[in-house]
């Protein structure tokens, strides 16, 4: 089967922490795993930067499938969701294969960092893929829309790899109370490869575990929620604001962090060696951070910002008053 995916960078693979068009190895990239799994013969037309063409390229004719990617680069030149659309339609009604051979993938939803200044793209890229769906209703063509794909909680374009492929003897532990922001919540699973030396036994050893520890097993009810919402995903998007909003405060009180890229949680580096000292000079200003001893990174004390993006912006000064008590001044990136 001859599948061509043609696109801009999300089909490319390009990887947004590099300058010079670096892609991401092929075990990430979704148009190589897609060859892999279906053992098809794939060709990534992926371009970066690509806008959709006002004429759409005259296409091999033994091309089985054609998948479509498109709209993301339109956005961030200024069009409008609805003009994007409009070109999208010309474009694929110009395509000369058969509708039944055509995939339209509306983009994922883009995310507030370097490239996207804005809250209204990450709108407009929401209304962009639902008037995909209604332009491939309309045209007769298959649709898909990868915001729906299950994409970690992580920014600036990283993605996370399953550890599994890299490491040998790995288990892997995930908790839905990260994901789809349950705290408090302990439901979760396990991974336990097949490849793993004794697989069979851990994965026998872990369900025995499971029974006679009452404390680790979740409510009914909580089981009955996380099977509903197993595809969805948490408002990155929200965390992201918290995260530029309490690293930048931080960084201008002088506090030297490590800006985190993933998850919700951030580390800041203790202004005395001994860190629980540090924590308590923080409860003073009724901030509660935790040891980083307690994470295995002494030295350190651990914030979370799974809060409101007012409580955060609120905090600032409250940090900055403890900064101003260790002497310090502010840092620049």
């Amino acid at each position: 089967m001859n599948v061509i995916c043609f696109g801009d960078s999300n089909t490319y693979g390009y990887d947004p922490r590099c300058y010079f068009g670096g892609r991401y190895d092929a075990d990430s990239r979704w148009v190589d795993i897609l060859a892999t799994e279906t053992g098809w013969t794939v060709y990534n037309m992926g371009q970066n930067g690509q806008e959709i063409p006002s004429v759409a390229p005259a296409f091999p004719a033994d091309t089985d499938l054609l998948i479509v990617m498109l709209g993301t680069n339109d956005l961030l030149q200024g069009r409008s969701p609805e003009q994007a659309a409009e070109r999208l339609e010309q474009f694929l009604s110009g395509v000369s294969l058969g509708r039944n051979k055509m995939l339209l993938i509306a983009p994922p939803p883009v995310t507030l960092g370097a490239w996207v200044p804005s809250a209204k793209l990450v709108d407009d890229s929401r209304t962009f893929a639902r008037l995909c769906q209604i332009l491939a209703e309309r045209m007769g063509i298959r649709f898909a829309d990868a915001g729906k794909w299950n994409i970690p909680l992580a920014y600036d374009g990283v993605q996370v790899p399953y550890l599994t492929k890299y490491y040998a003897n790995t288990i892997v532990g995930y908790s839905y109370s990260k994901s789809l922001s349950l705290p408090g919540e302990r439901i979760g699973y396990l991974v336990i490869p097949d490849e793993l030396t004794d697989s069979k036994e851990v994965f026998n050893a872990a369900v025995i575990a499971n029974r006679v520890m009452g404390a680790v097993n979740a409510p009914s009810l909580m089981q009955r929620v996380v099977m509903r919402c197993v595809d969805e995903t948490a408002d990155i998007e929200a965390y992201d604001r918290n995260r530029n909003l309490l690293y930048r405060g931080l960084r201008e009180a002088g506090f030297e962090c490590v800006k985190p890229q993933g998850a919700f949680y951030m580390f800041v580096k203790s202004p005395e060696p001994d860190e629980k000292k540090f924590c308590e000079a923080c409860k003073k200003e009724h901030i509660l951070v935790v040891p980083g001893s307690s994470f295995a990174c002494p030295g350190y004390v651990r914030i979370s910002y799974c809060v409101s993006f007012d409580q955060i912006r609120r905090s600032l000064p409250a940090f900055k008053r403890v900064a101003e008590g260790y002497g310090l001044k502010g840092l620049e990136d």
